[in-house]
């Protein structure tokens, strides 16, 4: 009976020992879809973009996120900037173009326009998605 009592006492005595820790919550890490590289634009709010419609060529936008900067060409006339990418966020700011005349350039106004201000972006089957209040407004691929 003695030793009936002993083992009881130590047990409880390891079991009121025992610590139970709570596991420390993880860091979530957001990866981001790398959008570094020359992309070449396919549709505007929609429309399928083309070369007839372009101007000179079709447009392409350059990011650069290691020095926040943005290159490119409207299909006419060439544009410059910076940017600031964040979650799922492209900030665009202080953008410069050129000022030639093309008059087939159909999505120069509708792309400038666009680049004002932030996009939202995903980066979806190879096509860099950018969206505007929950619509897609420009659709990218990366150019070879």
């Amino acid at each position: 009976m003695r030793k009936l009592v002993l083992i009881c006492c130590s047990l409880l005595t390891l079991n009121a020992c025992s610590i139970k820790l709570k596991p420390s919550p993880k860091a979530i890490e957001v990866v981001m879809p790398d959008i570094n590289g020359l992309w070449q634009l396919l549709y505007v709010n929609g429309t399928k973009v083309t070369k007839e419609q372009s101007g000179k060529e079709i447009p392409q936008l350059e990011f650069k996120t290691a020095d926040n900067s943005l290159t490119g060409t409207t299909g006419c006339n060439r544009i410059t900037g910076k940017i600031r990418v964040t979650n799922y966020l492209v900030d665009f700011e202080n953008l410069a173009a050129t000022r030639m005349s093309c008059s087939n350039a159909v999505f120069e106004t509708p792309l400038l326009q666009l680049l004002r201000g932030s996009l939202s972006y995903t980066l979806e089957n190879e096509e860099l998605i950018f969206t505007k209040e929950g619509k897609q407004v420009l659709v990218f691929r990366r150019a070879l």
